[in-house]
Parts: C-alpha cells; structure tokens; sequence
C-alpha cells in the first residue's frame, strides 16, 4: 500500500506531465506508478541513425529523422535491429553476446524511443510509468541538458532500448516526448 507521500509525489508527476504534454490537467483516478527497467544502452556499440532516416522515408542528417517508437515482444524482431553494418568501430571484434544486450522475452518487453537532443545536451533521462487504470504505459524521454555554455557539432541521438516486465495483454504502450 502507499504511503501519503508517495500517492502526492506521484499525483504531483502525473499533474507535472498532463500539464507538460497537454496544456490541460486532469485529475487521475490513481497516481501511476514508476515501473523499474534495464536501460540496455545498445547506442554504445550500435549506431542506430541509419533506421531513423529509414524510418524517415530515407531523410539525411540525424536532425531529419522522425519520430520512431517500438514495443518488441520476440527475438526475431529485436536480433534485426543489430545489424552487423551498424556496429560502431569501437566495438568491432567484440563477440555478440558483449554487444547485443541480452532480453528475456519470455518475461520482458523491450521499449524504443529514438531521439535527437542538442549539441549542448549531456544525454537523455528515460521514464516509464505504469497507469492501471487506463490499461497503459507510458515511456517518455527527455533531453538532459549539460553545463557547457557553448557547443559545436551534433547532439546525443539514442534508440533509448529499455526492457521492462512483459507488458501484460490488454495494454498500450504511449511514448511521450519531454524538453
């Protein structure tokens, strides 16, 4: 059972994000729940802007990508990802197994959310929550800016892979986008 402070801390998150995303503010029946995941981190050895711009009918620069979400439930779907031609140069000669992050499908449903940020941008901060009530989860990404006053050249992009808990049937998974 929550504590009161909990159910107020959550409340307060999900005012903060109806607020954020879309200008107006309902109050939840039920607070949703941060649910724990396995940041699977596959942008250090894959460089994943090839399929962005794919997914962007063939777009040039990472700023030219469209927005690009998955929900994998199998290892068929989530092997194709990794393709050998992504594989970054500094991990080439590295067996798979120290590559491709290791899933569980059997128990987890891997989440995607590429994003761009801005040269200034340290990386991103990934959320997902749970809101029983609505039957849904929700990833957001947000962009976490860094000190630096002054940048040149590109931002962090990130295919942003995370598994979590198999996503139970009768769910959605909804992707919202932060800062």
């Amino acid at each position: 059972m929550a504590k009161d402070g909990d159910v107020i801390r959550q409340w307060v998150l999900a005012l903060a994000m109806g607020s954020a995303f879309s200008g107006a503010v309902a109050l939840p029946a039920r607070a949703a729940e941060i649910v724990p995941f396995q940041d699977l981190d596959a942008d250090r050895c894959f460089n994943f802007l090839p399929l962005a711009q794919q997914q962007a009918g063939g777009k040039q620069g990472v700023g030219a990508t469209a927005p690009w979400t998955l929900v994998v439930n199998d290892a068929q779907s989530y092997d194709r990802l990794f393709d050998p031609s992504l594989l970054r140069q500094s991990c080439a000669g590295l067996d798979s197994s120290k590559t491709i992050p290791s899933v569980d499908f059997a128990t987890q449903t891997v989440l995607g959310y590429w994003r761009v940020g801005l040269c200034a941008d340290a990386g991103f901060e990934r959320r997902v929550t749970r809101d029983a009530a609505e039957h849904r989860f929700i990833y957001s990404v947000t962009r976490v800016p860094s000190p630096k006053r002054a940048c040149m050249g590109p931002g962090p992009a990130s295919l942003n892979l995370v598994a979590i808990d198999k996503v139970p049937d009768g769910y959605r998974v909804e992707f919202l986008v932060g800062q």
